[in-house]
């Protein structure tokens, strides 16, 4: 392979679970999106990832491994 990208320090934002998939699905630090608690609740004024591309025309899908990524939750926002 000629070409690629090495991450030499790579940081999670929380040490848990549900804060970093936060992060992960929003782009967002936990200052930003609000998540806290191991029930997301992200705040108002932060979209999902899949809330942005479904707004800009693709179909969206989301196979939740987890309670985390399931509909009772914010972080399926968009899917």
């Amino acid at each position: 392979m000629d070409e690629g990208v090495v991450f030499r320090n790579a940081y999670c934002q929380a040490p848990n679970t549900w804060i970093s998939l936060a992060c992960l699905f929003t782009g967002c630090n936990p200052y930003r999106h609000g998540v806290r608690t191991p029930l997301p609740k992200i705040s108002d004024n932060v979209r999902t990832m899949a809330e942005v591309f479904r707004e800009a025309g693709y179909t969206i899908f989301g196979l939740p491994a987890m309670s985390l990524l399931s509909k009772e939750t914010d972080l399926y926002e968009g899917f």
